[in-house]
């Protein structure tokens, strides 16, 4: 989370919900995505929350990163909200749409990475 009062709220939540694995970090996502791996888990992040600022394409970009350095267990989980809808937003099919909701202008969509297996 970028913004300061937000993380610390997100922490506060955490702490309230027990979730004792969670790791909620400050800063901007490419960057920390970017910076020193050693925060990263081990077999990828299980659980992603992706809601950035509209129109500049970072669902796109933080998704392609985290592909690209295998960053993403098998068969995790990820809230995306988005001001485009699922074919606008045009994600790899390895990415795959569970549910979705509208509010107003935002779209929000529950998805599943499911990376092809080898045969």
């Amino acid at each position: 989370e970028r913004h300061a009062d937000q993380h610390r709220a997100l922490l506060a939540a955490a702490a309230e919900l027990g979730a004792d694995g969670a790791r909620i970090l400050h800063g901007d996502a490419n960057r920390l995505l970017d910076a020193v791996p050693d925060w990263r888990p081990p077999r990828g992040f299980e659980v992603v929350f992706l809601d950035p600022p509209y129109g500049k394409g970072l669902v796109s970009t933080t998704l392609s990163i985290l592909l690209q350095h295998d960053w993403l267990a098998s068969g995790a989980l990820l809230y995306i909200e988005s001001e485009l809808d699922w074919a606008g937003l045009a994600l790899p099919e390895a990415i795959r749409q569970q549910r979705s909701t509208r509010a107003g202008l935002v779209n929000a969509f529950l998805a599943r990475y499911e990376p092809e297996r080898p045969a």
